[in-house]
């Protein structure tokens, strides 16, 4: 992940009052230490890649469509059918950039946005804020998603966070 498109994107979701939570390996490296994006199999890809839990509410909806529209993509679809935040996945690729984002309107731990988003770490850096998901949330998420790269990076967050790891799930 480059630093430019770090400033690119957590700028345009700032000025268009996203509410937005940051999640999967790019909370993993914050949190962590960076590692290379990986597919679900595991295998490691060049191609960086942004997972982000959007709030999934009408206003906020249409908010990041507005954001992604001026990160460079057509929306045009996404506005013209039915919206259904609470389950509408958005997948863009920006292949000149050489990044992919992920916008989920949910995780697989049973929390609420609202309940995350109270416990965020927020980074401030040049004016520019970025709202990652709580160390905690992030890695019961890990745990219940359940696939071998969660697993390794639960160990990388365990790694670096000894004294602020919360106890296992059952």
């Amino acid at each position: 992940m480059g630093y430019s498109n770090d400033i690119k994107i957590f700028s345009t979701l700032q000025k268009h009052a996203v509410e937005y939570l940051i999640i999967g390996g790019t909370a993993v490296s914050f949190y962590g230490e960076y590692r290379m994006s990986r597919l679900a199999n595991g295998q490691v890809t060049q191609t960086a890649d942004y997972d982000f839990w959007y709030n999934p509410n009408l206003g906020n909806y249409y908010r990041l469509l507005s954001a992604v529209e001026e990160l460079g993509k057509d929306v045009t679809r996404y506005r013209d059918e039915t919206p259904d935040p609470k389950k509408d996945v958005f997948k863009f690729e920006f292949e000149e950039e050489n990044y992919t984002i992920d916008f989920l309107p949910h995780i697989m731990v049973p929390i609420s946005f609202r309940e995350a988003l109270e416990r965020r770490t927020t980074v401030e850096r040049d004016g520019i804020v970025a709202y990652f998901i709580g160390l905690e949330d992030l890695i019961n998420d890990k745990q219940a998603l359940g696939r071998q790269k969660d697993f390794d990076d639960i160990e990388n967050l365990r790694k670096h966070n000894p004294n602020g790891f919360p106890p296992p799930q059952p």
